[in-house]
């Protein structure tokens, strides 16, 4: 079974691999089981991954300004 709830502990690859998942009347599943994870922890990867996108995006402005510079 199809699985997109990447923090459930069932899910791998996008596939549900519990045996028997119950569903509600709408289709979901209602066994999830999230990975645990500190509050300390998921800080840090926020923190982090707000770096890597402003990092991301700096490297976009200097490609698009010596793109533009090139261009001239």
């Amino acid at each position: 079974m199809r699985c997109q709830n990447k923090f459930c502990i069932y899910q791998d690859n996008g596939e549900c691999f519990h045996k028997e998942v119950p569903h509600d009347e709408n289709g979901n599943c209602t066994r999830y089981i999230y990975i645990k994870i500190s509050d300390e922890e998921l800080k840090q990867r926020k923190i982090d991954s707000v770096d890597d996108l402003q990092y991301l995006a700096r490297e976009e402005i200097k490609r698009h300004r010596k793109n533009v510079i090139s261009e001239v």
